[in-house]
């Protein structure tokens, strides 16, 4: 399989195109990569006091699917975004001093985990 005939999916994910791909010698075809909807209570993140305070966005899972193809997880995607934008419609932006977080759905290549993993750094 070559970098040229490769395609990136939404998420970042690289799919395996059987067209444009010829079955390798070795008859081992590359799994296809799985495909998440993942949705998670966002916020910020208090950094430090550098320059006055400085704050960074984190993120908890709330939920996380694994579709099946491409369709699958624009169907999802669709229908997860709607469910939880609902959820958000009293909520301010996190950037308000009452934020309690909002919802936010993304379409990733793994199932849904804190982020950042690590706090990040000042500079």
């Amino acid at each position: 399989m070559t970098n040229l005939s490769t395609a990136a999916a939404p998420s970042g994910a690289v799919a395996y195109d059987p067209k444009l791909d010829p079955i390798p010698e070795d008859h081992l075809i590359p799994d296809a990569p799985r495909l998440y909807v993942n949705c998670y209570m966002i916020d910020q993140a208090y950094g430090g006091p550098e320059e006055g305070g400085w704050w960074y966005t984190v993120g908890r899972p709330v939920e996380s699917r694994l579709a099946d193809n491409e369709e699958d997880a624009a169907l999802m995607y669709n229908d997860r975004k709607i469910y939880w934008d609902g959820h958000n419609k009293d909520r301010p932006e996190i950037y308000s001093v009452i934020s309690e977080g909002r919802f936010t759905v993304l379409r990733e290549s793994h199932y849904a985990r804190i982020f950042p993993d690590v706090k990040p750094h000042y500079e």
